[in-house]
C-alpha cells in the first residue's frame, strides 16, 4: 500500500494541459507557414506580370502600336477593333491559350497622347475578389 501512494506519474490533467499547449504551436505555425505561402505566391503573380509589362514595353520600343492593342510573347501584334482598347489576355509566358492557365492576365496598352500605358491586371488567386495590376509608361 505504501509503495503505490510515492509513485508518481503524469495525471489526466497533465496531459490533457499538454495537449492543449502542442495544439496551439501546432495551429500557430501552420497558420504562419499558410500566410508565408500566400506572401509569396502573390509576390511571384506580380513579378510575372512586371515581365510580361516590361516585354510589351520592349516590342512597343521596336514596333508601332498601330491598330493594335498588345503583343504575344513572339512580339507577334494582337489584332483588336480599330480604334480601341480592348484588352487581351494572357498567361505569364505571354502565350493567348488561356483557357485553362491561372493566373490569367489582362493587357491593355493605351497611347492617348505622347506616352503609353501598359496595364497589366489580373485576379489574384489568394483572394479571388480583388484585381491586382502594374502600370508601365512609355515614351517613345
Amino acid at each position: 500500500m505504501l509503495r503505490r501512494l510515492t509513485e508518481t506519474g503524469d495525471t489526466i490533467i497533465e496531459v490533457l494541459i499538454a495537449i492543449v499547449v502542442v495544439s496551439f504551436v501546432l495551429t500557430a505555425a501552420y497558420v504562419t507557414a499558410n500566410k508565408n505561402t500566400l506572401i509569396n505566391q502573390e509576390t511571384q503573380e506580380r513579378s510575372q506580370a512586371l515581365q510580361l509589362a516590361n516585354s510589351q514595353l520592349e516590342f512597343l520600343h521596336t514596333t508601332s502600336l498601330g491598330t493594335h492593342n498588345c503583343f504575344t510573347a513572339a512580339g507577334v501584334a494582337v489584332d483588336a477593333v480599330a480604334g480601341s482598347n480592348n484588352p487581351c489576355a494572357v498567361n505569364a509566358d505571354g502565350s493567348t491559350d488561356t483557357a485553362d492557365t491561372l493566373p490569367e492576365y489582362t493587357i491593355a496598352i493605351t497611347h492617348p497622347s505622347t506616352t503609353y500605358t501598359v496595364t497589366i491586371s489580373w485576379a489574384r488567386l489568394t483572394n479571388n475578389a480583388s484585381q491586382a495590376s502594374v502600370v508601365l509608361y512609355y515614351q517613345p
